[in-house]
This record gives structure tokens, C-alpha cells and sequence, in this order.
């Protein structure tokens, strides 16, 4: 009896303190009160959303979010067609076979998005990329979760775009076991490993059928912006990612937000530039009377049209200053 009445006090506190945390929307394990051992004090008093992304994590769906990256350190002068084509993951190949790392088409398909620091978040001023285990230790340290081990960040790295579009997070979706009578994942149309993605054509054309009462349809004239105007797919493409067109839950494709995509240029334009009430045909520069020849084939369309103006007359005095002027019907003349 005595014992329990030194008890009781302590019970009642702790009751207590999970009162006060349950108030405060926190989520508090009484075995693990929130304390994780962290070094600092900013990592000891973190909530629980810093890791998590829904209210209630799981074993099975801890819901992790994205770890914080350092991307403002990243001084690596590296392109992505500059790296290897493969790269085999053997650092932890004590359960599994090392893993196979299509790291050419990542690489590619990463500059619509943040580039080489997706993955490659830290890099010394000299441009040299570090390998993972300059800073994540093969051991476990459970000490700083703001740094995690070796397979912590191997796993982290690649499920954070993975689960996305994959929707699956087995080991042996990525892994080979060294046990041949352990069965593996069943190939299908997620397994890129060893498969490069094949090279996305330009379409010619778009045409969109917006329902606007006046304006309804918008032609897009795709190519013109990659060949004429030397736009890359990152130029508009921002923040798309491999879920984008390979989710495997999503039965119809996201469409595209045209407008931020295509008001990040065309700002200033007015409704009627887009829209109109019939398709638009691609602009033949030949009707104007102007035929670029090997003069002129290299110039860029705002040689001529300053600020993409292109209803105004060119600006042919930035190049020529022997007072030859520009008519329509016989073309340019003293």
C-alpha cells in the first residue's frame, strides 16, 4: 500500500502531462514521451508533423514527409547527361543483391524539377558531388534524425518520389533477395530498371476546347515553342514528375495547368491572343514577305520582335545602318 501511494502521485502526472499534450493536438507515447534523444532542442521539441504527413502515422503508413533538404549548399557544376549511365548500390547488400540505379534517367528527367539536388543535396564549392556516405554512416544512428544512416536515406530518397506513382514500398519492388526460393516482385510497367525512357516527341500541335462561351478553343502550336522559340521541356514543364503521367491508381492522366505554364510568358497578351473561336494554324513567316535565308536563320524571333511584340514592324536599324528600309511587297530596299 505504501509503495502505491509513492506511485500514485507520478501516475497522476504523467496522466496529466498527456492530458495537456492531447490539448495541444500533439500525439504523445507514454513509453516515448517525445524526448527521441536528439541533440538539439530545436529537434527535441518537434511535433510530429516535422516527419509526418497525416494525423495519425502507422506502422504500416507512417506517412512520412519529404526529409529537409539543403539545396542552398549544393555547388556542384555538374549536368545531368554528365553523370553515369548505372549505378550499382552495394553498400548494404547484406539481405539483398545491390541494387541497380538508373541513375542517367533520373538524372534527365529530374531538371523539371530541382536538378542534381533532388538527390545530390550537399556538394563542396569545388563542384566535386560527395558520396552518400561522406555524411550518412552505414550504422544506425538513431541520435539525429535530422542526419539519417546510410539505408535511412537510401530509403527516404527514393520513396519520397516512388510512393507517388508506385504506390508500393515492398522490398522486393526494388531488392533481389539472396535467397533464390524467396520470390521477387512481379515485373510490370513500374520497372524501369535497366529500361531508358524513350525520348518524348514534341507534338505539333495542341488544340484545347476550353467551354468559354466566347474563345472556346486554344491552339497551342508546340513545336513552334521548342524549335523556333528554343524552349525546353524544364522551361515549362516545372514541377512535373514522374506521378504525373505513371500513377498507377490514377486512371486518367493530371492535366497540365496551362494557365500558369502559359501566362508565365504570355502575361500581358489579353484573352484573344489564346482564344478564338477556330483553330489557328502555324505562323508561316514566308506571308510576311520576309524569307529568312542563311543571313538570318540563326537569329532568335526577339532579334527582331524586342519584348515578343511581333505585330510591330522589325527592328532591322539594330543591324543595319544603311538606312535600307522594309516593305511588305518587295521586301527591303534602299
Amino acid at each position: 500500500m505504501g509503495r502505491f501511494r509513492l506511485l500514485l502521485p507520478g501516475l497522476l502526472l504523467v496522466a496529466a502531462s498527456m492530458a495537456m499534450a492531447a490539448e495541444n493536438g500533439r500525439v504523445v507515447h507514454p513509453q516515448h514521451p517525445d524526448d527521441h534523444a536528439h541533440q538539439s532542442r530545436l529537434v527535441r521539441n518537434s511535433e510530429c508533423a516535422d516527419c509526418h504527413d497525416c494525423p495519425r502515422p502507422t506502422q504500416e503508413d507512417p506517412c512520412l514527409a519529404p526529409c529537409p533538404r539543403h539545396a542552398h549548399n549544393f555547388h556542384g557544376n555538374r549536368r545531368p547527361d554528365e553523370g553515369p549511365d548505372v549505378v550499382i548500390i552495394d553498400q548494404l547488400a547484406k539481405h539483398y543483391e545491390p541494387v541497380v540505379f538508373a541513375h542517367g534517367l533520373h538524372a534527365g528527367m529530374s531538371e523539371m524539377t530541382g536538378g542534381c539536388a533532388n538527390c545530390h543535396h550537399y556538394a563542396k564549392e569545388s563542384g566535386e558531388i560527395p558520396p552518400c556516405l561522406e555524411c550518412h554512416d552505414a550504422d544506425r544512428n538513431k541520435v539525429d534524425l535530422r542526419q539519417p544512416a546510410l539505408k535511412g536515406a537510401y530509403h527516404r530518397q527514393c520513396l519520397n518520389c516512388h510512393l507517388d506513382w508506385s504506390h508500393e514500398n515492398a522490398c522486393s519492388f526494388c531488392h533481389k533477395s539472396h535467397d533464390e526460393n524467396t520470390p521477387g516482385a512481379t515485373p510490370d510497367a513500374t520497372d524501369i530498371v535497366g529500361i531508358p525512357h524513350p525520348r518524348i516527341e514534341a507534338t505539333e500541335n495542341y488544340f484545347y476546347e476550353t467551354g468559354a462561351e466566347e474563345g472556346d478553343i486554344v491552339s497551342f502550336h508546340h513545336l513552334d515553342h521548342v524549335e523556333m522559340f528554343g524552349l525546353g521541356c524544364a522551361d515549362c514543364h516545372r514541377g512535373d514528375s514522374c506521378g504525373r503521367c505513371h500513377d498507377q491508381r490514377r486512371k486518367t492522366p493530371r492535366r497540365v495547368d496551362h494557365l500558369v505554364s502559359c501566362c508565365q510568358c504570355h502575361d500581358d497578351k489579353g484573352c484573344g491572343f489564346c482564344h478564338a473561336d477556330e483553330r489557328r494554324l502555324e505562323f508561316d513567316h514566308a506571308v510576311t514577305g520576309v524569307v529568312f535565308n542563311e543571313d538570318h536563320e540563326d537569329l532568335d524571333c526577339t532579334d527582331c520582335h524586342a519584348e515578343q511584340d511581333f505585330g510591330a514592324p522589325p527592328s532591322c536599324d539594330d543591324c543595319h545602318d544603311d538606312e535600307r528600309r522594309y516593305d511588305p511587297a518587295v521586301g527591303f530596299g534602299g
